[in-house]
């Protein structure tokens, strides 16, 4: 469901399906099953109409999973036969995922915004693929900082470069550049954090031996001759493009689902949202009656 700031006290036939009793503030959620029950009454009465739905909300992925579960569905056919519906869904984050503020909604809209300006003659595909690049470019900070947990240069001085490097391969405007990954993997020799050399159960730090805080704090009071002989340190090597795979799908990434048979990624945008001539002030504004429904 969705957090909406004004209570609804509609009572809707959908609703009777989701389990309402025991939440917190149901007047105030708007649940993905009455989203694709509105969706699924527009395909009855206009299946042709195209849809455009941008879910910018926490764990808004989860509105995305009936639209994906059933357009493959063997048994559909005719209106039901979603495969051919030319819909497409976006979310700001995964089903399980708190969102960003801002998130996937701002970058939508700097990117469409953009691209109509410049005549609209580019697929409701780029503007996914381009839209998804400028938000990790914006929130790359949330990824950034879980690859600094997980992955470490050799040489501490290049971790800053090092994570430069993955800002950049990540926010690249044709996608994330994975090649580029694997050598800075291979040219910084990433390797996992070391774990403490006498307990293996927490992060040891160099300025202590590469022991924990604990462990460094009981070897600390026992004098020299005390003292345990430490193992050799060890460093694991490990696979800069899976640390950065996990750091993604660990965090809020943008989601799409489409109807797969319909063409729909293939629209040009100009097709989608029609423009009007530039006026007085110079800016391109959206048809009304005559644009293709977006919600």
């Amino acid at each position: 469901y969705l957090h909406v700031p004004h209570p609804s006290h509609r009572t809707t036939p959908e609703l009777q399906w989701v389990a309402t009793e025991n939440a917190r503030r149901p007047e105030h959620y708007l649940y993905a099953t009455q989203l694709r029950a509105a969706f699924s009454a527009l395909r009855l009465e206009r299946p042709e109409m195209p849809l455009c739905v941008l879910l910018n909300a926490c764990r808004s992925g989860g509105g995305l999973k009936w639209l994906h579960a059933l357009q493959n569905e063997p048994w559909a056919s005719g209106q039901l036969h979603l495969r051919d519906w030319p819909i497409l869904m976006i979310s700001s984050c995964g089903a399980t995922q708190d969102a960003l503020v801002g998130g996937m909604w701002t970058a939508w809209f700097d990117q469409m915004d953009s691209l109509l300006k410049e005549g609209g003659d580019t697929t409701l595909e780029y503007l996914y693929t381009a839209a998804a690049s400028q938000y990790l470019r914006d929130n790359s900070y949330d990824i950034l900082n879980r690859i600094r947990s997980e992955a470490r240069t050799r040489d501490p001085s290049s971790a800053d470069a090092l994570l430069e490097g993955v800002r950049i391969a990540l926010t690249e405007r044709d996608g994330i550049n994975w090649d580029a990954l694997q050598r800075l993997g291979e040219t910084y020799f990433v390797h996992a954090p070391v774990m403490c050399l006498l307990c293996s159960k927490y992060r040891g730090a160099k300025d202590q031996e590469w022991l924990c805080s604990s462990c460094w704090r009981e070897r600390n009071v026992l004098l020299a001759e005390e003292r345990c002989l430490l193992p050799a340190l060890e460093l694991k090597t490990v696979d800069l493009g899976s640390v950065v795979k996990d750091a993604l799908a660990s965090s809020a990434q943008p989601q799409e689902c489409h109807g797969e048979g319909s063409g729909i990624m293939n629209w040009k945008l100009q097709d989608f949202w029609p423009t009007a001539p530039i006026g007085i002030s110079g800016q391109k504004s959206v048809c009304g009656p005559n644009a293709a429904a977006a919600l």
